[in-house]
């Protein structure tokens, strides 16, 4: 009897040392985010959606940067509405006038930098989407012929 005790012990004890390792180790670093942010606190880093609104004001002439934190993204572009310009990157903060001497017009309405400075010249609700395509799904990402695309736009109301 005391033979069986013994060998229960035994196969009990190595049953818990057995069992005490994690099967899944979680890969370090290794997923996608499809995030951005924008420099003035009342444009929020939200999806569009039909029954949420992201809405930010701002005066014409005013600039606001934007910048992808995206990770893992394919492909990544900005793009803006007409009558609103991209300024080169090198604006300094303490410019605080005349911006339309720092417009980049080699970039058009649209550019794949992940950093941009938007001049807003139009008085109305203007529009900056943000489009990323992934190989793998991302929250708020549609598979378009094999490809993960996520897009947001902000929208910001220019005063005059």
């Amino acid at each position: 009897m005391k033979k069986y005790f013994i060998i229960s012990t035994m196969l009990v004890l190595a049953l818990f040392a057995g069992s005490c390792t994690n099967d899944y180790e979680l890969p370090y670093n290794d997923y996608d985010s499809f995030t951005w942010w924008s420099s003035p606190k009342l444009v929020y880093n939200a999806l569009v959606r039909p029954d949420a609104s992201n809405n930010g004001a701002v005066a014409v002439g005013t600039y606001v940067a934007f910048q992808d934190l995206s990770k893992g993204d394919l492909s990544h572009e900005w793009s803006i509405t007409s009558g609103n310009s991209f300024l080169t990157t090198t604006l300094s903060e303490l410019e605080t006038a005349n911006y339309e001497r720092f417009i980049n017009p080699k970039l058009g309405l649209v550019t794949t930098d992940k950093l941009v400075y938007v001049l807003f010249q139009t008085a109305g609700v203007q529009q900056v989407k943000i489009k990323n395509t992934y190989s793998r799904k991302v929250i708020g990402a549609v598979e378009i012929n094999g490809v993960w695309t996520a897009e947001a736009i902000v929208t910001i109301t220019v005063t005059p």
